[in-house]
């Protein structure tokens, strides 16, 4: 049982770099130049050897999404769970979110990229059910989302339908926007200190949301 046990922590620490080192050529080549050859060789090992660890690379590219998607729903929730105030909450909530992609801009980009395939490019196919444990995490990561928004709103009308989801959206929107200038360093033409800045913007976020 031991040995078993070894093993197997062992196979998923070689998936694990399997998928950083996927990761790593996406950025720097695109998702087209991604092949098994390329992450073997990055690896150190053979491609018959990797394809041990996974079928394709496809397989890896959702668990890429799998791995980034679920750091995020784990970290948004334990800010979620952590505060019972719902402004503070709200305000936690955000800052976390956007900590997130400026801290992990890699999984990021890839997770949030117009151009990269999506759950409904794999329904029908053999890997239609690991997608969709990369929807379910960001499914999850929408509806915490809208608890959060919904929480901190206090304005809301009955007959104002889909008014918490569109303030989600809008939110999410300045964040991913954020997140874009800050890596794309455009900020750091406008500003000395984008951190500094970037709190203050947190606070005006929040403000909005609240009235």
């Amino acid at each position: 049982m031991t040995k078993t046990a070894r093993d197997s922590s062992k196979i998923e620490k070689i998936k694990a770099s399997i998928i950083e080192a996927a990761v790593e050529i996406i950025i720097s080549d695109g998702f087209r130049r991604l092949t098994m050859r390329k992450i073997a060789s990055k690896m150190g090992m053979s491609a018959t050897n990797l394809y041990n660890y996974f079928a394709n690379k496809d397989e890896i590219y959702i668990n890429i999404l799998i791995h980034g998607f679920k750091l995020l729903y784990d970290e948004l929730k334990s800010v979620y769970d952590a505060h019972r105030d719902p402004v503070e909450r709200g305000k936690k909530f955000i800052a976390s979110y956007l900590s997130f992609g400026i801290r992990n801009y890699n999984y990021y980009d890839i997770m949030f990229s117009p151009v990269l395939p999506k759950y409904n490019d794999y329904v029908g196919t053999r890997l239609e059910a690991l997608a969709k444990v990369e929807m379910d995490y960001s499914r999850k990561i929408i509806e915490l989302s809208v608890q959060t928004v919904a929480k901190v709103i206090t304005n809301v009308k009955r007959d104002r339908a889909g008014e918490v989801e569109r303030r989600m959206i809008e939110v999410w929107s300045m964040l991913h926007g954020m997140i874009s200038l800050y890596h794309g360093r455009m900020v750091d033409y406008v500003i000395k200190k984008p951190a500094d800045t970037y709190e203050a913007i947190v606070d005006d976020i929040l403000e909005y949301m609240m009235n």
